[in-house]
């Protein structure tokens, strides 16, 4: 990504200030499905977290972001068998 792109971006993301409660499970098990930015519309949109119940025999696995050819690109944010 060009610098000008960068700070475009973080002027954007800077310039809105996102809170985010991760309050107590509304039952035992359950599992926080944490939030984050996500491209829509030509804009990153802020999508909140969220409790949700667990799935038996699966494990949540939380977006993360790797570093790919100069690029980034996000893994995870999927339940997984095990």
């Amino acid at each position: 990504m060009k610098l000008e792109s960068l700070r475009g971006v973080l002027a954007a993301v800077l310039a809105c200030v996102v809170l985010s409660a991760c309050v107590v499970a509304p039952a035992p098990g359950y599992v926080w499905i944490g939030g984050g930015w996500f491209w829509e519309g030509g804009r990153y949109v802020w999508h909140g977290g969220h409790w949700t119940a667990p799935r038996p025999g699966y494990h949540w696995v939380p977006r993360t972001w790797v570093r790919v050819n100069g690029g980034w690109r996000v893994h995870g944010g999927v339940w997984v068998v095990g």
